[in-house]
């Protein structure tokens, strides 16, 4: 099934290590992985994952503690971005657009604590054999459902929402 993955391991508690995914255009100075659209990142310090900016995460699990090993994937077939902590599967809070593929490694260091890389040297923690078959699956909208242009207009207008045409429809 393939993909990109990547295990760090930390051994400090403060401070923030941040995890994750991003494309070619991230920028390698002064931003954590996830605040911004070309990457998708899970911090350390509070257990989110977070993507487009770093005003505000999605709470995906517990924040770390020293010795925690925390990777990060994708699938090739659906561009679901996740995320694992010691070996558990966390969710796949993302999906990556197309436009930003492939996804490379990458790990934002607001801490000066030792850190160990596995890009794939050693087994990693998460048994990638054991993800849910769904991370697989392609994101599906209501739109490529629709057979009919009758149909593809009135699932666009249920999707935007009464607000957006004229009375009646």
């Amino acid at each position: 099934r393939g993909g990109g993955a990547a295990e760090p391991e930390w051994l400090p508690q403060s401070d923030c290590v941040a995890v994750g995914l991003g494309s070619r255009d991230f920028p390698l100075d002064g931003r954590q992985p996830g605040w911004d659209s070309a990457s998708f990142g899970y911090h350390s310090d509070d257990g989110q994952a977070f993507h487009g900016h770093g005003a505000s995460g999605r709470p995906l699990g517990p924040a770390c503690s020293p010795g925690d090993v925390v990777g990060a994937g994708y699938s090739l077939l659906s561009r679901r971005v996740f995320f694992s902590r010691n070996g558990v599967f966390l969710g796949a809070p993302y999906v990556a657009p197309a436009q930003l593929m492939p996804l490379y490694p990458l790990v934002g260091l607001d801490s000066r604590a030792p850190v160990e890389f596995n890009f794939g040297a050693s087994p990693f923690a998460l048994d990638t054999a054991s993800l849910p078959p769904s991370l697989h699956r392609p994101a599906t909208s209501k739109l490529s459902r629709v057979t009919s242009l009758e149909a593809a207009v009135r699932s666009a207008l249920a999707f935007v929402g009464p607000a957006g045409g004229p009375a009646g429809w």
